[in-house]
C-alpha cells in the first residue's frame, strides 16, 4: 500500500483451479468410482434434484470439515436403489468388493466417508494453493501478511495447512466472502486505487512487413506484387513490466502502414502471449484478445502512417489510434473481464 491509501501491484495475478470447487468435483469423483460414470449419469438425468442435494449437503460438510474425524451427510436413497435396479446387487454388497471396504458406509438414508477418504478430497488443492503462496513469497520481497478471502478461505483444513506453514503472516478476514465482494465495490467507486498493476501477459498487435530471407517461407504473402511475411507478433509491452493505471504519456507508440495503395478500414488484431518474445501470433502460448476496426484515408498514400498505443486501465487495454494523414483519433478497448 502506498502513502496515499492506493495500491500497487507488485507480481501479475497467477492462480489456478484449486479453490473450493476442485473440492468439489474431487468429491464427484468418489461418487462416480463408487456407483459408476454410467449410473451416476443416467440418475443425474433422472432425479437432478435429487442429485444437487447431494452436493449441496458435501458444500455444508466441506465448509466445517477440519482434518479429522468421518464425515456423515445425507444421501439420496433414490441413487442406492437407481444402483440396485441397474445393477442387480446393494451398493453394500458391491462396497464389500471394493477398495472403501470400511472407508465408506451408507446407512439409514446417510453416507459416511471415513477421514482418510475426505482428506484425500483436499490434498491437491490445498497443496496446490501452498506451493502456489510459496513460489510467490519466493519471487517477492518484503511480504509482511498473506490475506485470505473467498468462501474456500472458511475452510477449516485449509486454515490449518495455511497456518503451518506461513504462520504468523497470515491474516483471516471475518467474512471472506463478503471481502471480495466489498472489494469490488469499493474498486467500482474508485478505480484509482490500484495506480500501478504488472502485466499478466506480453501484448502486442498482429501485421505484416516485407518479407526478408530469415523469415519462414510458411509466412509469405504477395500483396501488389511485394512479397510480405505474415502473422507477425509486433510486441507493445513484455509480460512482468510495471505499467500505471491508464498512464498515456508513457504507453510507447508505434507505427503501422496500410499494406494496399487505397486502404478504407483495417482490423488491428490484439494479442496476449504468455512468452516474453513471442515472433509469430500463431507461435505457443499466443492467444487473439481483441478486434479493433479502424477507418482509414490512405488518400493513395502507402506511407500513411498510423500510430498505435495500447493504455492499461484497471479491468482492460485501452487502444488509441491515430490516423497520422488526417489528423484522427480513434480509442477502442479489450475487456479483460468479458
Amino acid at each position: 500500500m502506498q502513502q496515499d491509501g492506493s495500491l500497487k501491484e507488485l507480481h501479475p495475478p497467477t492462480g489456478g483451479d484449486f479453490g473450493g470447487t476442485a473440492v468439489d468435483n474431487k468429491f464427484k469423483g468418489l461418487l462416480t468410482r463408487i456407483f459408476g460414470a454410467d449410473i451416476l449419469y443416467k440418475f443425474k438425468q433422472k432425479y437432478m434434484r435429487e442429485y444437487f442435494e447431494i452436493m449441496a449437503d458435501f458444500e455444508l460438510k466441506k465448509k466445517v470439515f477440519d482434518g479429522t474425524g468421518t464425515i456423515v451427510m445425507k444421501f439420496s436413497v433414490d441413487l442406492l436403489q437407481f444402483y440396485e435396479n441397474e445393477v442387480g446387487m446393494s451398493i453394500q454388497e458391491c462396497l464389500r468388493q471394493s477398495n472403501f471396504v470400511d472407508q465408506i458406509e451408507f446407512k439409514k438414508g446417510k453416507i459416511v466417508i471415513a477421514e482418510e477418504i475426505v482428506v484425500g478430497l483436499f490434498e491437491e488443492p490445498v497443496d496446490k494453493i501452498i506451493q502456489t503462496t510459496q513460489d510467490l513469497l519466493n519471487k517477492v520481497d518484503n511480504i509482511d501478511q498473506i490475506v485470505t478471502v473467498g468462501g474456500f478461505s472458511q475452510s477449516p483444513y485449509l486454515q490449518s495447512q495455511l497456518k503451518i506453514h506461513f504462520g504468523n503472516i497470515l491474516y483471516m478476514p471475518e467474512d471472506p466472502s463478503l471481502a471480495v465482494l466489498k472489494g469490488a465495490v469499493m474498486f467500482g467507486f474508485n478505480p484509482t486505487s490500484i495506480v500501478s498493476r504488472v502485466c499478466k501477459k506480453t501484448y502486442g498487435i498482429a501485421r505484416m512487413m516485407k518479407f526478408k530471407p530469415h523469415h519462414p517461407a510458411k509466412k509469405k504473402r504477395l500483396l501488389d506484387g511485394v512479397e510480405y511475411c505474415d502473422d507477425l507478433f509486433c510486441k507493445h509491452i513484455e509480460i512482468g513490466t510495471p505499467v500505471k493505471v491508464g498512464d498515456e504519456i508513457s504507453a510507447k507508440e508505434h507505427e503501422y502502414f496500410p499494406t494496399v495503395v487505397e486502404m478504407k478500414q483495417a482490423v488491428l488484431e490484439v494479442y496476449a502471449s504468455n512468452t516474453r518474445n513471442p515472433q509469430f501470433i500463431d507461435d505457443e502460448g499466443c492467444e487473439l484478445v481483441g478486434l479493433i476496426k479502424i477507418d482509414l484515408d490512405t488518400k493513395g498514400d502507402i506511407w500513411s502512417k498510423v500510430l498505435v498505443k495500447m493504455i492499461f486501465g484497471g479491468t482492460e487495454l485501452k487502444v488509441k489510434v491515430t490516423d497520422v494523414k488526417n489528423n484522427t483519433v480513434q480509442i477502442a478497448a479489450v475487456d479483460f473481464l468479458g
